[in-house]
């Protein structure tokens, strides 16, 4: 069946050069042939997916730690090396927000560190959601931070959970499960979500899919005295918000967590599972308790401004953990209004 979908595929972009002017395939002008020819490849590269997929996690399921482990930091080397848009994405993105502070050796460093950590973390949350007893899951608390979050989940009037594509985010909200009932905002990773989603229900955390009909879930969640958790760091569609600075530069950020706070009278908090060695250590900050000010628009930009220098402040700290590769200062995929 794939191998039939992949052949109508080729035929389609081959069909579809074929039909292009000679003057449209120049260097100047075959942007949309690229397009269409990535997103070609792309749907290849899903069929084949769907196809591996249920057997490789079959075999990375009774892998040892260590081999799967070893085995995403090469995947992540090999992503560098081999896929030009990423590497060239996560490197404009570093010369973005360091300049000529940091040597290119150093950004070079941090890109390719950041991918294989983005893949170990993959592996962590599929390998530890089969053991989460295992003795190899270790997190390291204070006992201050391990305070903070027993004081927010045991008032029972639930939270937002704020963090990022930082670390381990996932296993961040399979480890807070501990203390409260908690769902995750996500992104539907089409054919692959269920083994996403799969995963998340092994820790006991839920799944809440942003889109424009989403927030009133989340008020429901919220009602219920549950932990929802956001990742705070994308350029989301279906919602709108506002141009806020991050890492000193203009980036479209929604702001639907400041008006869940604010209704339904509940904290932000920050919250990150950053990897330290084979652990991971928990960070909590302080509940930020959202009140209206002089109107919308100074209520969403001080707030959205607070979030994104929480998230800053961790980047900065563990800039080879956070996922530098990906659109964060494109333009805003979401409508810029205050509503």
């Amino acid at each position: 069946m794939w191998a039939s979908r992949i052949g109508r595929i080729v035929k389609i972009t081959v069909k579809e050069k074929r039909n292009i002017a000679p003057s449209k395939l120049s260097i100047t002008n075959n942007r949309p042939f690229k397009r269409r020819l990535r997103k070609s490849l792309r749907n290849i590269l899903w069929s084949v997916g769907e196809v591996l997929t249920p057997p490789a996690l079959a075999i990375w399921r009774r892998m040892p730690r260590g081999v799967l482990l070893d085995l995403a930091r090469g995947v992540g080397s090999l992503w560098y090396n081999l896929i030009p848009s990423s590497r060239q994405k996560g490197l404009n993105n570093l010369d973005l927000v360091f300049a000529n502070t940091i040597p290119r050796r150093e950004k070079t460093r941090i890109c390719r560190e950041s991918l294989k950590s983005i893949l170990t973390c993959m592996m962590d949350f599929y390998y530890f959601s089969y053991r989460k007893e295992s003795s190899e899951f270790k997190v390291l608390v204070d006992p201050a931070c391990e305070k903070k979050i027993r004081s927010i989940a045991g008032k029972g009037k639930g939270a937002l959970i704020l963090t990022a594509h930082l670390g381990n985010c996932e296993l961040l909200c399979g480890y807070l499960r501990r203390f409260g009932k908690i769902s995750l905002i996500a992104r539907n990773q089409k054919d692959f979500d269920r083994y996403v989603v799969e995963c998340r229900n092994r820790y006991g955390v839920g799944t809440i899919y942003d889109s424009s009909s989403s927030t009133q879930l989340i008020s429901d969640i919220i009602a219920r005295g549950e932990m929802v958790a956001f990742i705070f760091d994308r350029n989301l569609s279906h919602t709108k918000g506002i141009i806020a600075e991050f890492m000193g530069h203009p980036a479209f950020t929604p702001y639907f967590p400041v008006n869940i706070a604010m209704s339904g009278h509940v904290p932000v908090v920050g919250a990150f599972l950053t990897q330290e060695g084979r652990n991971y250590r928990l960070h909590i900050e302080d509940p930020i308790e959202v009140t209206p000010l002089q109107d919308k628009e100074e209520t969403y930009t001080y707030y959205v401004k607070i979030f994104l220098d929480l998230i800053e402040k961790y980047i900065r700290l563990y800039p080879d953990q956070w996922f530098w590769a990906h659109k964060r200062w494109g333009r805003p995929k979401g409508d810029i209004a205050f509503e």
